[in-house]
């Protein structure tokens, strides 16, 4: 994607209804890592729909240079940012984001501990070596 058009589709996230977020962040991670960038400022968005298009799309892409933001996103005050940032850490499985994520075994919303278990249990999987509930 021409980098006129990778710009054009991140401002759109922030600027079309909620409802069609879906198909602008299936685009952008189809970009893959020329989108990360965006994607990683978009967390900050005061819309949490955008927020946690931004967080499921990072997930899609797998690029490591996400994680920082994305253990930083499971603080989010909404939990449906908390619910698919879990997820996005467990499919990039880092072993940097063990801590993060034990943390969000604990949270009030079921949903985020059940995703955050989950990702554990990838991060688990791809480093069988390592317990991630040792690190």
């Amino acid at each position: 994607m021409a980098p006129c058009l990778l710009g054009y589709h991140l401002n759109l996230l922030s600027q079309i209804p909620p409802a069609v977020h879906s198909e602008v962040a299936s685009a952008l991670a189809r970009v893959g890592e020329p989108a990360v960038s965006g994607l990683l400022e978009m967390l900050q968005d005061k819309e949490w729909t955008v927020r946690w298009q931004a967080a499921h799309t990072l997930g899609r892409i797998g690029d490591t240079r996400a994680v920082p933001a994305l253990v930083d996103a499971l603080q989010d005050k909404e939990w449906t940012v908390r619910y698919y940032t879990a997820y996005s850490l467990g499919w990039i499985g880092d072993l940097y984001t063990v801590p993060a994520l034990q943390d969000a075994c604990k949270d009030e919303s079921e949903k985020v501990r059940e995703a955050a278990e989950w990702a554990l249990e990838r991060i688990r999987e791809r480093f069988p070596e390592t317990s991630p509930d040792q690190e």
